[in-house]
């Protein structure tokens, strides 16, 4: 619940941010067009940042015959977690990086980068426990948070 409080106290203060410089540029009009953009990005911000985010980093879904070790991971995390099963994602890079993003459990993804062999034995801890913070926050809606804020800053 307290995660819910602080999406909707971001993206108010956005929008309280949007009508004072509409405010400052246009007036009375330029607050109410403000607050129109304001509306529009919220949402879109809100309902669709994790397809955003994912496209960003040009990740592509992956199931458990494509990518089954991750998958079988995820799954795990997701089981001992009590949630849902979130979409898996890959990104096609060698710098080591996982995270994960959705408004809620029901819409979570997750995604890591996929490093050399070296650089994976090394790093697949490091996913395991990322992964496995990023679905605890998405359970607790923090994950729509930071998806949010991330596609409002990026």
């Amino acid at each position: 619940m307290f995660n819910m409080l602080k999406t909707a106290v971001l993206m108010a203060a956005i929008t309280a941010l949007f009508m004072a410089i509409g405010s400052f540029v246009g007036g009375q009009q330029g607050m109410v067009i403000a607050l129109l953009v304001a509306v529009g990005l919220n949402f879109f911000s809100y309902w669709f940042s994790d397809k955003l985010v994912l496209k960003m980093y040009n990740a592509r879904q992956v199931d458990a015959s494509s990518a089954p070790q991750f998958y079988r991971l995820i799954e795990a995390l997701a089981n001992k977690a009590g949630l849902p099963m979130p979409r898996v994602y890959v990104i096609d890079e060698e710098a080591p990086n996982a995270f994960a993003t959705g408004r809620n459990p029901q819409h979570a993804a997750v995604a890591a980068t996929t490093p050399s062999d070296d650089a994976a034995r090394r790093f697949i801890a490091l996913i395991a426990g990322a992964a496995s913070k990023d679905l605890r926050e998405a359970g607790g809606f923090d994950a729509g948070f930071a998806s949010a804020w991330q596609s409002g800053s990026s």
